[in-house]
């Protein structure tokens, strides 16, 4: 059994590597990259954080992480937060920040106005589809656990303002860069609640403002509701429901959208798809919560040992 206790300095940062355990044959080895940020608050001392470690490992129990309707409120939907949601809850809100760009060729020009039915309809339904953009993070007044919480749209008048709220057009003969299109969400972004914001750029044919031969897409997306993967995913999405408006723009299907339904679109969280094998208690686990545990504690100490070095705070 190998423990992989590197670390480094690079670039201002601290490299760790470590592995973790999660089955009794398999092992993952990871690498991560942790800035040295000098801290203005006291330091808890090594001994004290490793104690709150060891201390707060505890069967798992998938069925706390399902979503389940509130006893509050028959429109509120919440399950626990899991390790990594809990993670982000905790960091500054600017710190989860993601953008994704995406563009869309057209075969032949289209009008502008059937752009902009059709992003707005296609705004409509990533939302209904994907209810997760809609999700904030609660602490319960148990004082207990973090929460993730999503609140059922009663009325489609709700949703419209959301899209509206979170999504913005633009137009211009020429296409535009990357760093461009994020400057503009930035300054068209104006709830900072919201876990989402969708930028379309419409680039237009010389001369002719009306006619639209090339889209780009910026989305901003809060890490708190997404992964990497996720964030990938969602622009594919939206560009497949709003060809779809596009073409259909002209005899629009009819269909509706049951939103006192849409928390039947909610994603079961990962852990609730665990297989039977899968140790949550007893001894296996116990041993492997307690390794994984050491890991993290000597790699604190290493941490907290760099962190003091000349030239690094």
């Amino acid at each position: 059994m190998m423990r992989d206790e590197s670390c480094s300095k690079v670039e201002g940062s601290i490299k760790v590597s470590y592995l973790l355990r999660f089955s009794r044959s398999v092992d993952r080895l990871f690498s991560i990259s942790i800035p040295v940020i000098p801290s203005r608050s006291p330091v808890i001392p090594i001994r004290n954080r490793l104690d709150v470690i060891r201390s707060s490992s505890r069967p798992l129990e998938p069925t706390d992480y399902l979503w389940k309707q509130s006893r509050e409120s028959p429109t509120l939907w919440q399950r626990r937060a899991l390790a990594n949601e809990v993670m982000w809850l905790a960091r500054p809100k600017d710190s989860r920040d993601l953008f994704l760009y995406a563009s869309l060729a057209l075969m032949s020009p289209i009008l502008r106005s059937t752009l902009s039915f059709a992003a707005e309809s296609a705004g409509q339904r990533l939302r209904y589809e994907v209810p997760e953009l809609a999700l904030n993070g609660a602490y319960q007044r148990d004082g207990k656990a973090y929460y993730m919480q999503y609140q059922t749209s009663q009325a489609r008048e709700d949703v419209n303002e959301w899209v509206k709220r979170t999504s913005a057009f633009n137009f211009g003969e020429q296409c535009k860069g990357f760093e461009h299109l994020r400057e503009n969400i930035l300054k068209k972004r104006g709830h900072d609640a919201d876990n989402v914001f969708l930028f379309t750029h419409a680039q237009v044919e010389a001369g002719n403002f009306v006619l639209v031969s090339n889209i780009q897409l910026m989305i901003y997306v809060d890490h708190q509701v997404t992964d990497r993967i996720g964030a990938q995913i969602l622009p594919g999405r939206y560009l497949l429901l709003l060809a779809s408006s596009i073409t259909t723009s002209s005899n629009p299907p009819e269909f509706q959208l049951n939103w006192e339904e849409s928390h039947n679109n909610l994603s079961v969280p990962w852990i609730c798809l665990m297989n039977d094998n899968q140790a949550l208690s007893g001894t296996t686990y116990n041993e492997n919560a307690s390794w994984n545990q050491d890991i993290f504690a000597e790699q604190m100490v290493i941490l907290h040992h760099f962190s003091q070095l000349p030239g690094l705070s």
